[in-house]
């Protein structure tokens, strides 16, 4: 029986992020071409991208929309709905609307019509379900970030700020938050006296990125005595 689709021609979109275990893009691709070929659908491009669904709008997706609003494919063909988007009810009207005339495939449906309330329905169930996966999964990341944070004085979150001043009196306030490490000049300056290299005293003693603690210490003014000192140190 000859597919509804057969010569149609299409754009594929395929994603993966941090979060997908394991799922490499190709996998993806691999889905959406044998899709098109059960449904005589000719693929004129797949393009791939590596990055959270959260971000909004995301460079991969954006020029499928523009490929396929440009040129002569009828659809934009996806694995699912959740690679295209995990926001049914915002950005899915979106990029409906985007692109105009042209239609939106999931492999996992078939050629199932999208448009279709049985579809809806599914598309509808999954975004919930999505919705519930995600929320469990921040719930576990800030229980498990407060007992690292609370209980083994472990730094979480963004790496912190480090700021090298006898004083932060008259600093811009905005440089300075909650994350921001203050440390003396003389305390810093005791390091070196020890013969701790710049990268121990970082990871180390004050939790920070090796490249934080260097940029703290050239914007002290302190970098090349810090240097000097540990090395006449080491050679005592």
């Amino acid at each position: 029986m000859t597919s509804p689709l057969e010569g149609l021609h299409a754009v594929g979109y395929a994603r993966v992020s941090t979060e997908d275990k394991g799922q490499i893009t190709g996998t993806q691709a691999d889905s959406i071409r044998r899709w098109a070929e059960t449904n005589g659908v000719i693929i004129d491009k797949i393009i791939e991208e590596e990055i959270s669904g959260a971000v909004w709008p995301r460079p991969g997706l954006s020029e499928a929309i523009v490929t396929v609003m440009t040129s002569g494919a009828s659809m934009l063909v996806c694995y699912d709905q959740s690679r295209l988007t995990r926001d049914a009810n915002t950005q899915l009207p979106l990029i409906e609307k985007m692109l105009g005339d042209k239609v939106i495939r999931y492999v996992v449906n078939g050629d199932a019509d999208p448009q279709s309330f049985g579809i809806k329905i599914m598309s509808a169930v999954k975004g919930v379900s999505d919705s519930e996966e995600r929320r469990i999964l921040k719930e576990k990341t800030r229980v498990s970030m407060a007992y690292r944070r609370d209980t083994l004085h472990i730094h979480v979150g963004r790496p912190a700020r480090l700021i090298i001043a006898d004083s932060t009196e008259g600093m811009n306030k905005g440089l300075i938050g909650e994350k921001t490490l203050v440390i003396k000049p003389s305390k810093v300056l005791q390091f070196a006296k020890e013969g701790w290299p710049p990268n121990y005293v970082a990871s180390k003693l004050l939790d920070v990125p090796p490249v934080t603690f260097q940029r703290a210490l050239e914007r002290a003014g302190i970098k090349e005595q810090y240097y000097q000192i540990m090395q006449e140190g080491a050679s005592q």
